[in-house]
């Protein structure tokens, strides 16, 4: 199996040798875009040249397109795994919060809504009772 892909080059390129071989005809090749005014043509040239040049070119747009893909997938990937270290912490963050609630190393809250008056809530022109003033004596 380590040598696997040895053999395969060798039968890929022993049966590219065969087709060259057996490809030598000659054959004129047109290309033309009249479009805009442009036209290519070779005459005599074997049959194996424009195949291997498609072959090539093929391989070639293959390999740009591929390495644009996984260059793109690379950066998204290298995002998620920000985003999973952030959302890390921050789970490390509420356990931590949450053992020290659970331990009762919390500070205690401050009373919220108190029903005794003070002087401060208390309105301007009104007088808070007092004990002196109590005429239930």
């Amino acid at each position: 199996m380590r040598y696997l892909w040895l053999v395969f080059l060798s039968l890929f390129i022993g049966i590219g040798a065969i087709f060259i071989y057996q490809n030598q005809a000659p054959v004129s090749v047109q290309f033309r875009l009249d479009w805009i005014n442009i036209g290519i043509g070779l005459s005599r040239v074997p049959v194996f040249i424009p195949i291997l040049l498609a072959l090539i070119c093929g391989i070639l747009l293959s390999a740009f397109y591929l390495l644009g893909y996984h260059t793109y997938l690379r950066l998204r990937n290298s995002g998620q795994k920000n985003e999973i270290f952030r959302l890390k912490k921050l789970v490390l963050l509420e356990r931590n919060k949450n053992e020290q609630l659970r331990l009762g190393h919390h500070r205690p809250l401050p009373p919220q809504n108190t029903t005794q008056p003070d002087a401060a809530s208390a309105p301007k022109n009104q007088a808070l009772p007092s004990p002196e003033n109590d005429s239930s004596e």
